[in-house]
Parts: C-alpha cells; structure tokens; sequence
C-alpha cells in the first residue's frame, strides 16, 4: 500500500495551478518575459535609424555647405544693389534649407553655426536697407502723382504697377520671414497704390473744360465759363442781385445726326456743392440776345455736322464759384434721359473757371489754372 506524501501533494498541486493559469490567459509564459525585450528592440532600431539619417544629413550638409555659403555670396550682391525684395526672397529660401540641416547633428558643426550667425547678420542687414531703399519709392510715387495731374494716367499707371511688381516676389515667402521693416513698407506702398488707382479712376471720370462729350445725337465742348457782375450794353443792362453773380457758359455744339435738328438755346443746368440746381436766367439771357452778343434767343437751327458757338447765362450766388460747382448737360430729345456733368469747378483768379482740387478745404487756395489733384498722404 502506498504511503501518503503531503509535501508530493502540495508540489502537484502548485504545478497544476500553475499550468491552468498559463493556459487561461492564453500567453505562454515564455512570450510574457519576452515582451519588454521586443520593445527595447524597436527602440534601439528606432534609434539606429536616427543615428544614420542624422550622419546622412550631417554628409550632405559637409558635400552643400560650398554652395550655400555661395548663395549667402548671392544674397550680399544684392543687397550692395539695393535690392531688399530679391534678397529677401533669396535669403528666406536659403534660411529655410539651413533649417532642416538644423535638425541634425549637423547643428553640432563649426561650418553651421557660421552659416546661421551670417545669415542672421544679413537680416539685420537688410532692416537696414529698407531705410535707405524708401526714398527711391516716395519719389517713383511722386513722379506718378505729377503724370496723373497732367491726366497722363496711362505713364502714371505703369509706375504704380512696377511698384507693384516689385514687391510681388514677397507673396512667394513666409510672412515671418520677411523683415518687419519691409512687411511695412510693403503694405505701405500697396495702399498707396491703391489709393492712387481710385483717384486717377475718378478723376478720369471727371469731365473737364475741353473734353469733348458726346450725347445722343450731338458733341459738346465747354470753352469757357466766367463771371460777370451785370450784362449787356448801354442800351440793354441786366445787373445781378445783391450776393448774386452771372455765370456765363461758352460751349460748342455738334450735330452728329442725319437729320436737321432745332436745339434749345438755354437747356443746361448748374448744381451748387449742396445739390442746389440753378436753371438759366431769362433776363440775363434776352439782355445777351439783345445786345449783340452771338446769343440765340430760344432756339437754334442746327444742320448736320455743322458745329455752333453757344452761350448761355446763370445768375448763381457768388460763394459757389469759390465752393464749387458743376455744369449739367442734359441730353436733347422728347425721349433723352441721359445726362453729362462737367465739373466740380471753382472760379480762379481772373475769373477762369479750373477744376476743384480733391483736397478739402484747399480749393480756393491754389493759384489760377490749377488742375485736379491727387492727394498721397506721403512724408514729402
């Protein structure tokens, strides 16, 4: 009979147990201990390949340092020409190939480190051309201000968009990267670019003394416009009222039609700065009728293609001349809606009539014959 060993007992016991839970968890327990040695394998092949991408770059940065040091070459001519746009843009592409090699241990190297105290000295080099460019561009802006008062859009225009072009290269670079100086001096010129565009657009608009208007079936060119205190002759004489003035309009008519046409001697309107209308005076218009004056009465027999010197006469309150004030031409015919403004205009010395200057407040304050204006609001 066999004889009952507890100690034997207890040590199968603790065996079967142990293979139920090996079994249970479904994990041999040889894998289990071999999970933290699989991790730190993958860590070290993680860092074996850093190791090599770093030497790698660390190869490449030795084999391109030659040519970047060239282009750092590059950017000085550059800016020795005053070029801040261009080095700019030639400084952030290079700045942006160091940066990567920065990455690595390539960082470590004497050669790179000299490259970016270089690079860094050329950025304070280039705030420092932005100053001494500036001048430059003020005065391209004024010459394009003074073509634009002589109504030479077109010469104006192609400097503003050659200072466009100029800092177009800049949109092709990292905002951050482009020194603040010139960010500033970019947007500066932009609005003011823009803001010359709108004011010769609208000056273009504005129909002067001796543009040609065609409207319907006629052309019409205001010569001249003056202003008198009474009209007539010693026969006939019409005095304006107390504060009142004549406004006296010479223009000349066309007929483009295929047809005779009778044309209304007095048809056109004067608009005061506030909006008041002014109709032609009936007295002051037979007083020029009557004494000579090459004045049709009330209305005119106008052929085709024939031209006629007109003139008709407003009695307006004297202040307008020096407010302003615009001449209204109104297109002829039962069916005519159309209509055609010459002016704001403001009477000059010697009674010519010019063009209201833009700036507000300065409009009675420049000298006889002066022209429309563009204002830049520039540290001329």
């Amino acid at each position: 009979m066999t004889r009952f060993e507890p100690r034997l007992f207890s040590t199968a016991v603790v065996a079967v147990i142990a293979v139920a839970a090996g079994c249970t968890s479904g994990q041999p327990a040889g894998e289990a201990e071999g999970r933290p040695a699989a991790a730190q394998g993958r860590e070290d092949a993680r860092k074996a390949a850093q190791e090599q991408r770093d030497q790698e770059l660390v190869e490449r940065f030795r084999k391109d340092k030659d040519r970047l040091f060239g282009e750092l070459e590059a950017v000085d001519k550059m800016i020795g020409r005053n070029e801040p746009v261009a080095a700019t843009v030639a400084l952030a592409k290079l700045g942006k190939t160091v940066s990567a090699y920065g990455q690595s241990k390539a960082a470590e190297l004497f050669e790179y480190e000299t490259l970016v105290k270089a690079l860094n000295k050329r950025k304070r080099s280039l705030e420092d051309l932005v100053a001494k460019v500036e001048p430059e561009f003020d005065r391209r802006v004024k010459e394009a201000v003074a073509l634009g008062n002589k109504r030479e859009f077109g010469e104006a225009d192609a400097i503003l968009t050659e200072i466009e072009q100029d800092f177009a290269p800049l949109d092709t670079v990292d905002e951050l990267r482009v020194p603040v100086a010139l960010r500033g001096m970019r947007d500066r010129y932009r609005e003011r670019v823009t803001n010359l565009r709108s004011q010769m657009a609208e000056m273009r608009s504005r129909r002067r003394p001796g543009d040609r208007i065609v409207l319907g079936d006629f052309a019409y060119v205001v010569e001249k416009a003056e202003s008198k205190g009474s009209v007539g002759n010693w026969l006939t004489r019409k005095t304006a009222g107390d504060g009142a003035t004549f406004l006296i309009v010479r223009y000349t008519i066309e007929n483009l039609g295929d047809e005779t046409e009778t044309v209304l001697a007095d048809d056109f309107q004067v608009e005061d700065t506030e909006g008041r209308s002014y109709s032609p005076s009936a007295e002051a218009n037979t007083t020029l009728a009557m004494s000579g004056g090459s004045k049709d009465l009330f209305a005119s027999e106008l052929h085709p293609g024939v031209k006629r010197k007109m003139i008709t006469a407003f009695e307006v309150p004297k202040k307008i001349l020096k407010e302003g004030f615009t001449i209204i031409i109104p297109e002829k015919g039962l069916l005519g809606t159309g209509r055609e403004k010459v002016g704001p205009l403001v009477m000059g010395p010697g009674g010519r009539v010019r063009p209201v200057p833009k700036s507000e407040g300065a409009r009675a304050s420049k000298g006889d014959g002066a022209d429309d204006e563009l204002q830049v609001v520039l540290p001329f």
